[in-house]
C-alpha cells in the first residue's frame, strides 16, 4: 500500500513538475494551434466581420472588412452611417455627424485609432508574438476561475502586454495593455469554429473608465471582396 501510494506521489510528483517546465515558446505555440494553426492563419487572406459594439448605454452596429492591409469600416450611430476606408495608401472617411456627407482624406494619428478597431479581427496570440520583442512566463493566475498561464511581453517601444492562455486549452482568454500610465483589458469569449480556425465571439474591454463590448454576429473568412470599396469615393 505504501510503495503504491508512494509511486501515486511521484507521477504527480513529475506530472506538476513537466506542467510547470513548459517554456514561453512551447505555450504560445500550443496556443497558436488550438486556434487553428498557423497554416489556417496564413492562408486567411480577407475577412469580415458583423458585430455590435456596446458602450455608454449605445447599441452601434458595426461591419469591418479586411484584405491584406486594406480595410473598410461601416457603423452606425443615432440614424447616421460613418464609412471609414484604407487602400493601402490613403484613408478617408465619410462622417455625416459632422455636418457633410462627403469622403474626406484622414490623417495618420486618426487612421491608427481606425486601424485599432480593425485589429479586433486579428489572431491575439499571434499579433501578441509579433509586437513583443521579450517574453516572460509569470506562472499561473485564474481568470474568471479559469486557470491560465500569464505571459509578459515587452515590445521594443517598451509597452507591456500580459496575455492569459487558458492551461487547459490553450486558447487565449485575456489580455493586459500597459502603455505609459494607460491600462487596458479585454477579456475573449465564446470561441466558435469558423473555416478550421477558433474564433472568439465576445470581447469584453475595459479602459480608460470605460466598458465597451463588441459581440460578432457573423464571421466570413476569405470572401470575395471587390477592392474599389476601400478606395476614397469622388465626390
Amino acid at each position: 500500500m505504501l510503495k503504491k501510494l508512494a509511486y501515486l506521489l511521484i507521477c504527480l510528483f513529475l506530472t506538476s513538475a513537466y506542467s510547470n517546465a513548459q517554456t514561453v515558446d512551447e505555450i504560445i505555440n500550443k496556443s497558436i494551434k488550438a486556434l487553428g494553426g498557423l497554416e489556417a492563419y496564413q492562408n486567411l487572406k480577407s475577412i469580415y466581420v458583423n458585430a455590435e459594439v456596446n458602450s455608454m448605454g449605445f447599441t452601434i452596429p458595426i461591419s469591418i472588412t479586411q484584405k491584406g492591409k486594406s480595410f473598410f469600416i461601416e457603423q452606425s450611430l443615432m440614424g447616421q452611417v460613418m464609412k471609414i476606408g484604407y487602400d493601402g495608401t490613403d484613408g478617408w472617411m465619410i462622417n455625416p455627424m459632422s455636418g457633410s456627407s462627403e469622403p474626406q482624406k484622414i490623417d495618420s494619428t486618426q487612421l491608427e485609432q481606425f486601424r485599432q478597431q480593425n485589429d479586433i479581427t486579428k489572431n491575439p496570440v499571434l499579433k501578441f508574438k509579433e509586437e513583443g520583442s521579450n517574453f516572460e512566463l509569470l506562472g499561473i493566475e485564474k481568470v474568471e476561475d479559469v486557470k491560465a498561464y500569464k505571459i509578459k511581453s515587452i515590445s521594443k517601444e517598451n509597452d507591456e502586454k500580459i496575455l492569459f492562455i487558458n492551461s487547459e486549452n490553450y486558447l487565449p482568454i485575456k489580455l493586459v495593455s500597459l502603455k505609459g500610465e494607460e491600462t487596458g483589458e479585454v477579456l475573449l469569449k465564446d470561441y466558435k469554429d469558423i473555416g478550421g480556425m477558433k474564433m472568439f465571439h465576445l470581447i469584453e474591454g475595459k479602459g480608460q473608465g470605460q466598458n465597451i463590448t463588441f459581440k460578432f454576429n457573423e464571421i466570413k473568412v476569405n470572401p470575395e471582396i471587390d477592392d474599389t470599396i476601400f478606395k476614397m469615393p469622388s465626390k
